[in-house]
This record gives C-alpha cells, structure tokens and sequence, in this order.
C-alpha cells in the first residue's frame, strides 16, 4: 500500500471490486485532474504537499493510488485553486474542473462523443460504467421519482466495509462531477441539486436540472 511521506509516486496492486480488495483510484482520474486540468494553476506548496502523500506530479502516474491520497489530493487542490472559496463551493468547482480534464483525455474523448451522440440522459444512464474508469468503487442509477430525474451515487456493496473509518470524497465535489459532465456534455440550463444522503452506506441523490 502506498503511504504518506514517499516523497513520490508508490504503486500499489489493483484488484476488482471484489470483498477482499482495497478501493483504489486509478492513473486516469490523476491525469484528467493534475496534468489535463487543473496542473498549470497549482502553487509551489500545493506540489510539497501533494509530494508529501505519495503524489508526484511531476512523473507519470502510476497506475492506481490509495482512497486516502486521492481524498488528500482533492482537499489540497482545491484550496491551491480556489483559496477564495468555501470548502464546499471550492469542491463543486473543483469537480467540475475534473470533468472538463478527464474531457481532454483519449478515453474522455470517446465518453464525449458518444454523449454527444446519444443525448444527455443516455450518457448519465451509462455513469456507473464511466466512473469504473476512473476508480473501482463508485456506482451510480439514475432513476425517475416523483422528485425528476435523480441520480444516485453511492459505493459498491462489495466494497462497503473497506470504507468503514474512512473518509471518502465529499458529496460536493461529486455534484460538481455531475454538474461538468451534463455542462459539457451540451446540455442547457445544467443545475445539480443534492437531496438526500446517507453516510453509513456512502450513498447521495442528486436532481439533475438540464435541456438537452
């Protein structure tokens, strides 16, 4: 397992979302967010920082890091980004600006086109898949209610207890996530509203807001 003060990147092994596997998140949510992203605008100490829990950004990135690093990493860019902004509006914003890096990556290209193509519900019906791209344990259904369309993300049953103690990514920055891909995605008059959680199970809804 990769530890906080490496001084570098530290690979760790990746497993399926399985019981017995750790969550982990993968070199392609790094790159969208740190090299095609949001990487020219960190300072200085946001690198030291970053350095000191295993993440060089100025390497290749290894092919997965740990749950902790990546809640680490997103704490500490989002405070070098937006130093102006609340912790919650700092991770909204952050989220949307992960979107719009993992756009610029081959496999984004390819997610995008094909939303592009099929329309923007189509594309939201397929999130669970997407995020299997970026991490082994987020899922997401998006379902009809008497609320509108409600997507709910929530983590893998299999991987439930792994997160017991353990602090995941707040659901903010996931309604940024969402907000980016349907904004980017073309959709219009784009807003994502969180209504309901549970943090037993990691689970969060969101109303999506948007015309396509």
């Amino acid at each position: 397992m990769a530890r906080a003060g490496t001084g570098r990147n530290t690979l760790i092994s990746v497993k399926g979302a399985r019981p017995n596997a750790e969550p982990v998140v993968f070199s392609t949510a790094l790159e969208g967010l740190f090299e095609r992203g949001i990487g020219p605008r960190l300072d200085a100490a946001a690198k030291e920082r970053l350095l000191d829990i295993g993440i060089d950004v100025s390497r290749p990135f290894l092919p997965a890091y740990t749950l902790e690093q990546w809640v680490q990493a997103i704490q500490i860019a989002a405070e070098s980004v937006f130093p102006q902004l609340s912790r919650e509006e700092a991770e909204f914003q952050l989220g949307r600006e992960f979107v719009a890096g993992v756009k610029r990556t081959v496999m984004g290209r390819a997610l995008w086109a094909y939303g592009f193509a099929v329309g923007g519900r189509r594309m939201m019906e397929r999130m669970s898949s997407n995020f299997r791209s970026c991490n082994n344990y987020t899922e997401a259904e998006l379902v009809d209610s008497p609320e509108g369309l409600v997507m709910e993300t929530r983590v893998a049953r299999e991987l439930l207890p792994k997160f017991e103690g353990r602090t995941s990514a707040s659901s903010e920055y996931m309604r940024g996530v969402l907000h980016g891909i349907l904004e980017l995605g073309g959709m219009k008059d784009v807003y994502v509203e969180r209504i309901a959680e549970d943090p037993e199970l990691r689970l969060t809804r969101f109303r999506l807001h948007f015309h396509e």
